[in-house]
């Protein structure tokens, strides 16, 4: 009955799990196992007391320190009246170590140790001295041997060393050096601490490097070993990491490692420390005999950048401990990935808040660096493929402090124009995820609702430092082995954990890729083991692994199909964190499957959805106005959605605030049609419109329904602007054909707002006077972000003779509204022509006492209509989006036009090109009507590249 106590560092978990897995195979029993770094020494001793009742141990392996060693035995001897055997295995300074402990206490003790006790007097120079300063000096004696025979240089000094005959000795210690075998002593020494520099009591030769060892009186054979790599950047990960891996490869060991070589991991905690290039350190496992890398751990940056190198220098990587795009993309057949992406972990959240919530308003926190800021169009394109709109977003700096947290989580509260989030969405590393919740737990109240992580946190971690009332969930690619075995290969793991170990999210990734590793190896022939090339080979066959039962894969190689896949996972995992979950949602934990022959996370279980983009106003003096044109829109959209959709798509609108600023306008365009928007629609006003429409034609989608009559809409041509109302030039000429009919009035001017929108109606107001051989009189502007009615009035007057008997106005409601009281407080039989941006319903209330006095023309029907059949359709609809309490008004009226339009031109579009934008305009400009109802229909459109040219 041996037991096993280890310094909890890598070097330290790795020799323990690697001892269990050679007292298994000698048949040997562990009793007991501890860990322990200095501090708690005694803790661990009283636990590895514990842990072997009653205490049962005949031999006790020690690694650690010389001080560290001491501790453990000083620490058991006060707590068993019969102390077992030690062997001090590790750094332990033999002179040092002899000091620490009592002659009872030394006996106890036995060293290992490659100069054979006694060599003192042999090797020249250590007399007197400890075995390992000996060591020391026979590595001097042999450098000076070697370069006084070969003459120097360090190639000339290797194949010296490499030439030296089998029968070599230096101060009459064996050597034997070879090219192939860093190994030259070939034989270990074991002494009782007591006479460790006189008394010999046991050898064990190694006859060939590192493959076989035979004790003097009953020799053992051990098999061939492939060595494998981990890199980590934190001493947590290297823990958890080398026990997963370890685990699951000391029981394949167990079992006869595989087509006879056993199976090890070196672990190598060294990842970004010390400005040592990933390059070196992969090289430096290839000098070492690194057969693979299996697990890599650190940020997003360190992890592609070891995934480039390894492809670069063709070293098989298995498993890397993330799930950025980077590592899927560009595909190389030696690189692996066991998970899921991030974008599978949005996607599966994506279709977690469809399944099971009825959350619609969702926000993003992400980490903005040069990795993560992809994550941003990542959870936009994909919200919009199921009908979602991304409210708001904030970024938080890698290094960003609680601070930094904190205006994150209130930007995305507060920046959406609208309501606030219902969920918002974590993209962050362990520490700012934490930081940012811990925050929000103290600044919201239990009523809010939840939170969704993605792994880029550890769930350990989020897990152990959240509050409990805040609810977060958080997305994984294993399930939760502390919430119960959901998969058989959970309990493969827990089985094979030692009992010094407990089960974390990180060691069962990394069993989960050792175990992909061992089922890959089997996959090859014996002769190929030692073979890198192995990866590539397995991949393009199309492999696919199955860990008990589990399906990894397949994977597909460029030879396969011509497409490409690196990614082994077919499911996430959604786990509750902290909180109570809302009604219908899931407590504890969810898999998220996804089709097997898929290499990602599709949405294709939920509503396919062809998604139209608007920017509008949502805020500022405009809102009113931008607010109407997004819900006459999605009134209309509901009302088809209602009725089954368009040949089996959803439609849905995702609006982004443009405060009513042009370039803020066109900034919000390009991001719509960067996340692939099928059109455009429903825009207000000619500045913004003016913007969109370039970028419209340049990427090919429709722009329809704009709340404008400016003349670019419509001169020159163009197939992609679809407009549903009638242009300013026809309002003008409608309004003087009107007055002129009506009165016998003769002098006009014309108040208007400075920009492409005013400046259309003045001149369609000059040339409709010139028809009938009549001239503008005068003319006032103004400018939307500064209106001053009063000098438009001055500069309308300034003649002084000739008074305007009618003002045509070209502006805005509210600015309509200024100018109209502004100018009847001062001339109260003034008669006013307003174009329909002045707005009715506006005005009606505004100018209640001047009722009569002004006329406006307007580009659709009233909305209150009762009589009216689309009048009729466009109330209940708008009743269905918001409440019966809702005011019909024609700016909703008229982008609820525009929405029927949209669907009765993609419900004539064949099924096979609905998808495709340009299909949209090829039939709208068929020359058809559009019947919206038995009474009004919109059309026909013509374009003069069909050849006809109305």
């Amino acid at each position: 009955d041996i037991g096993i106590m280890y310094h909890n560092g890598s070097l330290g978990v790795s020799l323990g799990l690697e001892l269990v897995s050679l007292l298994t195979e000698m048949g040997l029993t562990l009793c007991s196992s501890s860990s322990f770094s200095e501090a708690t020494v005694v803790q661990a001793v009283q636990n590895f007391s514990t842990t072997a009742e009653p205490f049962t141990c005949a031999g006790v392996i020690v690694f650690g320190t010389s001080a560290e060693i001491a501790a453990v035995v000083n620490a058991t001897l006060q707590q068993q009246a019969a102390a077992p055997e030690f062997v001090a295995v590790g750094p332990q300074h033999f002179v040092s170590l002899q000091g620490m402990l009592s002659t009872t206490a030394q006996d106890k003790v036995w060293v290992v140790h490659e100069i054979p006790p006694g060599t003192s007097a042999s090797v020249t120079g250590c007399e007197a001295l400890s075995l390992e300063w000996c060591q020391s000096v026979l590595a001097l004696d042999l450098i000076s041997y070697v370069l006084n025979s070969s003459g120097g240089g360090s190639t000339t000094f290797l194949a010296f060393l490499y030439s030296l005959p089998s029968d070599f000795t230096l101060d009459g210690i064996p050597l034997q050096f070879s090219d192939s075998c860093p190994e030259a002593i070939s034989t270990l020494w074991s002494t009782p601490l007591s006479s460790a520099s006189t008394g010999t009591v046991s050898s064990f030769s190694l006859p060939r490097c590192w493959c076989e060892a035979g004790n003097s009186s009953s020799p053992m054979v051990l098999p061939k070993f492939l060595v494998f790599g981990q890199l980590m950047s934190t001493q947590t990960a290297a823990t958890n990491i080398s026990a997963g891996v370890m685990a699951a490869f000391a029981s394949q060991n167990a079992r006869g490692g595989v087509h006879g070589y056993m199976l090890h991991a070196l672990p190598l905690p060294l990842l970004g420390i010390g400005g040592v290039s990933s390059e070196s350190l992969i090289r430096a496992f290839i000098r070492r005999g690194i057969h693979s890398i299996v697990g890599v751990s650190g940020s997003t940056g360190q992890v592609v950048e070891v995934a480039r190198v390894a492809a670069s220098l063709e070293v098989p990587l298995i498993g890397a401990q993330s799930g950025a795009l980077a590592l899927q993309q560009p595909y190389s057949p030696f690189v692996v990935n066991l998970r899921a992406s991030y974008r599978d972990e949005i996607a599966a959240q994506i279709t977690f808040l469809h399944k099971f919530t009825p959350y619609t308003r969702v926000s993003l926190v992400f980490q903005n660096d040069s990795m993560e800021q992809s994550i941003l169009g990542v959870v936009q394109a994909l919200l919009l493929e199921v009908g979602l709109n991304l409210i708001s977003s904030a970024a938080v700096q890698p290094n960003g402090s609680s601070n930094a947290s904190a205006l994150a989580l209130s930007a995305v509260l507060q920046d959406t124009g609208l309501l606030p989030p219902e969920v918002v969405l974590v993209h962050l590393e362990t520490a700012l995820a934490v930081s940012l919740l811990a925050v929000a737990a103290t600044a919201l109240s239990s009523s809010w609702p939840f939170f969704l992580c993605t792994s880029l946190a550890s769930l350990t971690q989020l897990r152990g430092n959240i509050p409990a009332p805040l609810a977060v969930f958080t997305t994984s690619n294993l399930p939760d082995p502390s919430l119960g075995i959901s998969e058989s290969f959970v309990q493969s793991y827990l089985s094979s954990l030692p009992d010094i170990l407990s089960a974390e999210m990180l060691s069962l990734e990394a069993y989960f890729d050792a175990r992909f590793m061992i089922q890959a190896l089997q996959n090859m022939e014996a002769s190929q083991m030692q073979n890198r090339s192995f990866l590539p080979e397995l991949l393009s066959r199309g492999f696919g692994a199955s860990i008990d039962s589990f399906p990894l894969g397949s994977f597909l190689g460029v030879n396969v199909s011509g497409a490409a896949c690196n990614q082994g996972m077919r499911a996430v995992w959604v786990i509750q964190v902290s909180g109570t979950v809302g009604p219908g949602m899931p407590s504890g934990q969810v898999k998220m499957p996804f089709p097997t022959a898929d290499c990602f996370f599709s949405l294709a279980s939920l509503p396919r959805y062809l998604t139209f983009g608007q920017s509008v106003a949502l805020s500022g003096p405009s809102s009113s106005s931008g607010l109407l044109m997004r819900d006459g829109i999605r009134a209309a959209f509901l009302e088809a959605n209602l009725m089954g959709g368009v040949q089996g798509h959803k439609l849905a609108l995702y609006t982004l605030d443009d405060h009513y600023d042009g370039p803020t306008c066109r900034s919000n365009t390009e991001q719509l049609l960067r996340n692939g928007v099928y059109g455009l629609i429903g825009y207000y006003g000619s500045g913004t419109s003016e913007q969109a429409l370039p970028l419209a034609q340049a990427s090919g989608v429709p722009l329809v329904g704009t709340y404008s009559g400016a003349d670019f809409l419509r001169t020159p041509f163009t197939a992609y602007a679809e407009n549903v109302r009638a242009s300013y030039r026809d309002e003008v000429i409608a309004l003087v054909n009107y007055l002129l009919r009506n009165t016998s009035f003769t002098k006009m001017s014309v108040f208007y707002q400075n920009d492409s929108f005013g400046q259309s109606s003045h001149i369609a107001l000059t040339e409709a006077l010139k028809v009938v051989n009549l001239k503008l009189l005068s003319s006032g502007v103004y400018n939307k972000d500064a209106v001053n009615v009063a000098g438009a009035f001055v500069a309308i007057t300034a003649n002084g003779k000739v008074l305007p008997e009618a003002i045509l106005i070209q502006a805005t409601p509210g600015p309509t509204a200024q100018f109209i009281n502004y100018v009847k407080a001062r001339d109260p039989q003034m008669v006013f022509l307003v174009t329909s941006p002045g707005g009715t319903d506006a005005l009606n209330s505004a100018l209640s006492n001047h009722s009569g006095d002004f006329f406006i023309s307007q580009v659709v029907p009233d909305p209150s209509d009762s009589l009216a059949p689309l009048g009729v359709s466009y109330r209940s609809s708008m009743t269905n989006l918001l409440s019966a309490g809702f005011i019909p008004q024609r700016v909703s009226y008229e982008a609820y036009l525009a929405g029927r339009l949209a669907v009765e031109v993609l419900s004539r579009i064949p099924e096979v090109t609905l998808t495709n934008s340009s299909a949209f305009t090829k039939v709208i400009f068929q020359g058809s009507l559009f019947p919206l109802s038995e009474t009004f229909s919109l059309g026909p459109y013509f374009s003069p590249f069909t050849g006809v040219t109305s």
